[in-house]
């Protein structure tokens, strides 16, 4: 055990030397260096210490969202709370953290499977415990991200097992359940609803507030 201490505080040292000796711009890259994976374990507050200490803030986020998406990547949702607990996440950090976890989520779900709204309800059930103000906008992010970009008619592909239809149809359940504008807004930003202009129509129709609603629709005229 104190050899395998002794390892990391070497580790831990010579990335230190390491990242004073390079310019500010360049220590995002080498902080993520897949050795860290394992402090993260080992030694977890050396591991927030070292990201804290020699990243300014927007590489720190950048550097806590991409460890957090890799958690996250198989649906492991207590692993990923586990690690925003680890970095004593700011409610900022966390929402962000949050929002890139889950996106990158389901862009690797959507080409193993079309998505269900299981999927989403359990999503949704853990963006209530990290980000809960932001809960309905990365919704409807997710949505557009699943979204198949193929043309209409077409089967879906490699890009993603849910094709505009099915895309929709959680969009409009999610939308109503909440009565939440941004759901639906933020989902008719995908490239597909401009493929699918007529049903995109349709549904920009449904925003419930007339602004909104009015500026979604221009986008399909």
């Amino acid at each position: 055990m104190q050899s395998q201490q002794n390892t990391v505080d070497i580790q831990v040292a010579t990335h230190y030397q390491t990242e004073q000796s390079l310019p500010e711009e360049q220590r995002h890259d080498a902080m993520r260096d897949s050795w860290l994976d394992d402090l993260v374990i080992q030694d977890p507050p050396t591991y927030v210490k070292l990201i804290r200490d020699h990243l300014p803030p927007k590489d720190q986020l950048e550097t806590f969202s991409w460890q957090a998406a890799r958690l996250l990547a198989n649906g492991d949702y207590p692993e990923a709370t586990g690690y925003l607990n680890l970095i004593q996440a700011t409610p900022e950090e966390r929402s962000i953290c949050a929002a890139k976890a889950a996106e990158h989520q389901f862009n690797i779900l959507k080409r193993k499977q079309a998505i269900t709204r299981a999927d989403l309800d359990a999503l949704r059930e853990w963006l209530a415990s990290q980000a809960p103000a932001a809960v309905d906008e990365i919704t409807g992010k997710v949505l557009a991200g699943i979204s198949a970009t193929i043309f209409p008619g077409q089967p879906a592909d490699y890009d993603s097992k849910t094709g505009f239809v099915e895309a929709a149809a959680l969009a409009t359940h999610y939308h109503e359940v909440t009565g939440n504008d941004v759901i639906m807004i933020n989902f008719l930003k995908c490239l597909s609803a401009l493929r699918n202009k007529e049903q995109a129509r349709c549904l920009a129709e449904r925003i419930y507030d007339e602004t909104l609603r009015a500026q979604t629709l221009q986008r399909f005229r």
